[in-house]
């Protein structure tokens, strides 16, 4: 989902329908499938903020941090495009929860420059944006352990056992066999490889 990050824009505002914005921020560039920190450099206050995403990105990004002056990370309500993908869970609050297994995925039919943002209640200069894409989290993870399973004939069986140093995993296995990779930490099964 990284992809749908590429050409999103940050917008501060000091109206609350944003006829004033001004773009914090584009990206450029997909980003890394983890948090990616901006520092902006205009210190002009805004009472709005958010990130809205391009035509055809449905709003998707996992978390948005805004940072002020001193790095205080900033707070206030949550402001966005409604709904959620199939009336599900997935609604703008989510990129403001904490939480990066957890993001916004915009309603059928609002996927086309989707957003979300704060109404920080007050004016307050945008110092520093941390951002972090949507992710399903099959990736590797540096520090992590993961478990290779294979199927041996009735059941599952745990073939090796490894912690990661890099964002790379390397097993030897038998030939045509059926495996999974599970990351121990958040009990996720990773791939079916």
């Amino acid at each position: 989902m990284l992809y749908r990050m590429q050409e999103g824009v940050f917008e501060g505002a000091n109206q609350a329908d944003f006829a004033d914005k001004k773009t914090l921020y584009t990206i450029k560039d997909m980003p890394k499938a983890d948090y990616q920190t901006i520092r902006v450099p205009d210190m002009t206050a805004y009472r709005y903020v958010r990130y809205v995403s391009p035509k055809g990105g449905n709003g998707n990004v996992a978390e948005v941090e805004f940072y002020g002056e001193e790095g205080k990370k900033l707070t206030g309500k949550n402001i966005g495009t409604s709904g959620a993908w199939y009336n599900g869970m997935t609604t703008c609050d989510k990129a403001f929860d904490g939480n990066i297994y957890t993001f916004f995925d915009a309603p059928e039919g609002k996927g086309d420059f989707a957003w979300t943002g704060l109404d920080l209640g007050k004016p307050q200069s945008i110092c520093e944006i941390r951002y972090c894409p949507r992710i399903e989290d099959g990736r590797i993870t540096s520090g992590r352990t993961y478990e290779l399973y294979y199927w041996n004939n009735n059941e599952w069986e745990v073939l090796e056992r490894k912690q990661t140093e890099s964002d790379q995993l390397i097993f030897q296995v038998p030939a045509n066999g059926l495996f999974y990779l599970r990351d121990t930490k958040n009990d996720v099964e990773s791939h079916h490889l």
